[in-house]
């Protein structure tokens, strides 16, 4: 099963659709609004802010801690065996999607086609 993607392109077209913009209008307009809000969104995250789409979801930022883990490596290929090393992991920042229940019903409760 090959799963289509959603572009930003794909996004503008729905847009310019909606809009009724004419063939000309649609990839500047459209595709400049679309570009907009997700600078928007991407600003918004980097602040540190939550963004809350009423019946999408919820994207906000958590934090990974530095923490120091122990990993196995062969250090060199003609020695067999198992060495163990501590090794330093840096915090990380990532950002977490939690869906609306409308969108969790809408995609539970029957196919999308």
């Amino acid at each position: 099963v090959v799963l289509m993607s959603v572009t930003k392109e794909t996004l503008s077209r729905e847009v310019a659709d909606l809009l009724g913009l004419p063939r000309l209008q649609r990839s500047g307009k459209a595709y400049h609004i679309v570009t907009t809000i997700v600078n928007a969104m991407l600003k918004a995250l980097h602040r540190g802010e939550r963004i809350q789409i009423e019946g999408f979801g919820i994207f906000y930022i958590r934090e990974r801690p530095a923490t120091r883990r122990l990993q196995y490596f062969f250090p060199y290929l003609k020695k067999k065996g198992l060495h163990w090393e501590i090794k330093a992991v840096a915090a990380k920042k990532y950002v977490v999607f939690q869906p609306a229940k409308p969108l969790l019903r809408s995609l539970n409760d029957k196919p999308q086609p």
